[in-house]
């Protein structure tokens, strides 16, 4: 015999931390199957949207603004560059920096990007419609806000850092 659940007991399948936590493992798991045919991992693909957003911006301006550890970032901007995605011109204001910024094929891929995030994002939320979307979007967005999360992955403050 099952007792009913009571106030105290945990929702089932969970709480709201623990499904937006599952579901968003879940989501980045798909992610990066989804850009593998595009030969990009997640950490590279997150920084060609910023690249394409602020072109000409500085290693350490990027950094920055990923909340990323810097050598981990020039080593993404290495396998980048090797594949022709960016280039790193000097910087003319200061010569001691590069400037980072897409090439026309690192535009092209970041285009295809769009399109297989955008084919994510449907995925994702098949089970709900428009205006359910939009609902959720919104409320993510305050959640997001209000933890002063800045529409970077949180990922990127852990890249290359040892535990």
């Amino acid at each position: 015999m099952t007792t009913p659940p009571t106030d105290r007991d945990p929702p089932r399948g969970g709480g709201v931390a623990f499904l937006l936590a599952q579901l968003g493992a879940h989501a980045a798991a798909a992610f990066a199957e989804r850009i593998r045919p595009l030969q990009l991992t997640p950490p590279q693909a997150g920084v060609l949207r910023p690249l394409a957003q602020y072109p000409g911006q500085s290693q350490r301006e990027l950094a920055d603004a990923l909340g990323m550890h810097a050598p981990r970032l020039v080593a993404l901007i290495d396998e980048l560059e090797d594949r022709g995605l960016v280039a790193r011109d000097r910087d003319p204001a200061d010569r001691r920096n590069y400037a980072i910024s897409l090439t026309d094929e690192g535009r092209q891929l970041l285009a295809e990007l769009g399109r297989v995030a955008g084919q994510h994002e449907h995925a994702i939320t098949a089970a709900l419609d428009d205006k359910e979307r939009v609902q959720l979007l919104t409320l993510l967005r305050r959640l997001a806000e209000e933890q002063n999360l800045r529409g970077v992955h949180p990922g990127f403050r852990r890249l290359g850092r040892r535990a």
